[in-house]
């Protein structure tokens, strides 16, 4: 067995809106060869689309958060502090400003 580990770029779609996704991808469609397209929609029309498609689409039902997330949006910070302070943050820095944002 042989297993890897990449980054993957990643371009999410959150709509039910047929005409606006069809004018998206057909813009794009290039471009987004390169990219894993996530897709949250209740429009099955949307679903049909995409499998005419040549793109790597997958659909799911909850929200992918990714580099938004707040313990994500924490973390920035938090090394954005310690690079500007020009030291390690101690272990309670760390847990209040991961608090502040939960």
């Amino acid at each position: 067995m042989k297993t890897k580990q990449k980054s993957v770029r990643v371009f999410e779609i959150n709509s039910d809106n047929y005409d606006k996704v069809v004018g998206l991808i057909e813009s794009k469609s290039i471009l987004l060869k390169k990219y894993l397209l996530l897709v949250k929609t209740n429009n099955e029309k949307i679903k049909e689309y995409f499998k005419t498609k040549n793109l790597e689409v997958r659909f799911v039902s909850k929200d992918f958060n990714g580099i938004n997330d707040k313990l994500d949006i924490a973390a920035k910070q938090l090394l954005s502090a310690a690079i500007l302070a020009k030291r390690k943050s101690t272990l309670f820095e760390h847990q209040r400003i991961i608090d502040q944002w939960l």
